[in-house]
Parts: structure tokens; C-alpha cells; sequence
């Protein structure tokens, strides 16, 4: 008995199609797959979970370190039924200067369309004690009212330049 063997080129080509309709297939559900959200640096939203949400100040020269003022490390958010959006971000801030940050928070669906954002003003006191001191600080978010936010997914976090 003869087997008969297909030429190299009609199994590459073969293979090539059976992967196109294998992706092609799956790609309603890339969001269950895909570990990356479709938001650079945005961490999956877990509603009433406090979850890790990294973002940091620019940093800036203290004699010959280089600091972030403003390191947010976690977040918790609620969705209540009336659809209101509320967290709260926490982080620890170096009390090295007067100054104040805007934080920022921004939630968005599953494929990256924004459905709202909030801000909180951050003011850094100058505490001298012959050390930087780091304070804990907790900052609420209050994005308003929606139907969208129930579709919420996705949050990302940014600190603002820092204004005098």
C-alpha cells in the first residue's frame, strides 16, 4: 500500500488557512482571553474589591535621589443602583514641598471606550521634621451617573504635573 504525500507547499498553506479560521473564530471572545487590557496601564475593574492601581508623579530631584511625590498603589469602587460611580484611591504622599496634584481616575468598557472619569485635588503640605515624611493619603472619586457604568471593565489612574 502507497501513502501519498502532499507537496510542502500545500501543507504550509493548509496550515496557514486553518490558523486564520481558528483566530477568526475566536475573536468575539478575545476580551476572556486577552490578559491586556485595551487600555495602556488600566487594571480590570472589581467592583466593592480593593484591587492594585498603580501611578506615579513625575519624578523630581531631592538632593541626589529622584522621587515621586504622589505614588497611588491601590483602588476600591462602588457602582450603586442608581448607577452612581464612586472609589477611592490610595497611595502615599512625600510631604517635601507646597504643591498641588490633580488625580485622576478613568473607567472604560471592554474594548476601551471611555465611559467616565473623576479628579481629586491632592495639596502637599511642608512638613519639616529633618526627614521626608510619607503620608498616607486617601483620595475620593466621584465619576456621577450613569446606565454606562454598568458596562464598566476597565480603570486606569494618572497623577497630574505638580502646580505651585
Amino acid at each position: 500500500m502507497k501513502i501519498k504525500t502532499m507537496p510542502r507547499i500545500q501543507l504550509i498553506r493548509g496550515s496557514i488557512t486553518a490558523a486564520a479560521i481558528l483566530l477568526m473564530s475566536t475573536a468575539g471572545s478575545a476580551t476572556a482571553r486577552n490578559p491586556h487590557p485595551p487600555v495602556p496601564n488600566a487594571a480590570a475593574l472589581k467592583f466593592d474589591q480593593q484591587f492594585d492601581l498603580p501611578a506615579y508623579s513625575k519624578p523630581i530631584t531631592i538632593g541626589t535621589e529622584k522621587l515621586s511625590v504622589v505614588k497611588i498603589g491601590r483602588g476600591t469602587f462602588h457602582l450603586d443602583d442608581q448607577g452612581h460611580l464612586t472609589g477611592t484611591l490610595k497611595g502615599g504622599v512625600l510631604q517635601f514641598h507646597k504643591m498641588t496634584y490633580w488625580i485622576h481616575a478613568a473607567v472604560f468598557d471592554a474594548t476601551g471606550n471611555l465611559l467616565g472619569v473623576a479628579a481629586h485635588k491632592l495639596q502637599v503640605r511642608n512638613i519639616r521634621t529633618g526627614a521626608i515624611i510619607t503620608l498616607l493619603a486617601e483620595m475620593p472619586m466621584d465619576f456621577g451617573i450613569s446606565d454606562r457604568f454598568e458596562s464598566a471593565r476597565y480603570v486606569a489612574a494618572g497623577v497630574s504635573d505638580h502646580t505651585p
